[in-house]
């Protein structure tokens, strides 16, 4: 099969454990996206996925809010669908008066807005996407009548799975999903990774059943389905697996989608040709090889090592280069780089 296009979750699917990047994936990634897109479709707002594209040195269409709001690859609205803002009023009285126990944090377009910014659950998940938050209980005055695109909540396991049931059935006419065992989204009704895969496909003039796509949560589902290949991360859970054709090889920590990418680029024997038609539109240089080796130059880099990384054209930038070095260093006198809380993905 030849894949054409790519789509991938962002956190503990294509991220590390602390939700960055990892380095050495930066020139695969490069390699791959010659070839075919890489969309990146997440929960995160824009801001904190092109956070990601930036240090891994790529760019492509992004789908933010797992699906409400979708961007081509200069940038421009492709689909927007957002929660009208009096039933968002009313969603958030809601969940203050009858959720006390859970954050929720509001988003619209390119804004994040808490209630309070000191909340340990708000200060990680800043750390995590590598955006601040704003301190604001004004929905009218920070989105208008444009409305939001997420509500996000956060809390304990048992909270959220309580949250997941109490708002779905409060309020049918929103799309409510867990995207991990602490964190619940909310969203307008028909907003779906999915729908963003079909959306991008036809952006792209590319039959949904020639895609691949990778994940590893419970708002993944739809997305691992609507494609031709699909993998899993190796940690999500068991009904996650059910809905994948593959489970992935390798962990999201172990370059799982990096690696599979490089595999199935290199398989498709005209990506040397493509290859060949790119070097000499744009002057790169060829790997060694020849037209195919230049393809397969991203999977026998992969085989000898994900942190030594041999015959790429890219590499990791060095911003998220001294990134890693600085968590490492955390990790290495304090035990571990993560916050105090638990990790999530999305």
């Amino acid at each position: 099969m030849s894949i054409k296009i790519a789509f991938s979750d962002v956190d503990l699917t294509i991220t590390d454990d602390e939700h960055h990047a990892i380095p050495s994936d930066a020139p695969i990634l490069q390699c791959v996206t010659q070839h075919i897109p890489l969309c990146l479709v997440s929960g995160r707002l824009p801001g904190g996925i092109r956070a990601l594209q930036r240090d891994l040195g790529i760019t492509g269409p992004i789908a933010a809010f797992s699906g409400a709001y979708v961007l081509d690859e200069k940038g421009d609205e492709l689909y927007s669908k957002t929660i009208p803002l009096d039933v968002a009023l009313e969603v958030k009285a809601y969940l203050e008066h009858d959720l006390p126990g859970v954050v929720t944090g509001t988003y619209g377009f390119d804004k994040w807005i808490v209630d309070d910014a000191s909340d340990p659950a708000v200060t990680q998940e800043e750390y995590f996407v590598e955006v601040q938050a704003t301190q604001s209980r004004d929905l009218a005055g920070t989105f208008g009548e444009r409305g939001i695109h997420k509500f996000l909540l956060m809390g304990e396991p048992d909270a959220i799975l309580s949250a997941e049931a109490t708002v779905s059935a409060r309020y049918p006419n929103l799309t409510v999903v867990r995207s991990s065992p602490i964190l619940c989204e909310v969203m307008a009704k028909g907003v779906s990774k999915s729908h963003a895969v079909r959306l991008l496909c036809r952006h792209f003039g590319v039959d949904p059943a020639d895609a691949v796509a990778f994940g590893d949560g419970p708002n993944d589902l739809d997305m691992l389905g609507a494609v031709g290949q699909s993998y899993v991360m190796p940690h999500a859970e068991d009904a996650v697996k059910r809905a994948a054709t593959h489970v992935c090889a390798w962990s999201n920590t172990e370059s799982g989608v990096a690696r599979t990418l490089a595999q199935l680029v290199a398989e498709d024997e005209r990506l040397g040709e493509r290859y060949e038609g790119f070097a000499a539109r744009h002057g790169r240089r060829r790997a060694a090889g020849g037209p195919v080796g230049a393809a397969r130059a991203c999977g026998y880099s992969l085989a000898a090592s994900t942190s030594s990384i041999v015959g790429m054209e890219g590499t990791a930038p060095a911003r998220v280069t001294a990134m890693a070095e600085a968590r490492a260093a955390r990790s290495s006198a304090s035990g571990t780089g993560l916050p105090t809380l638990m990790a999530h993905t999305k």
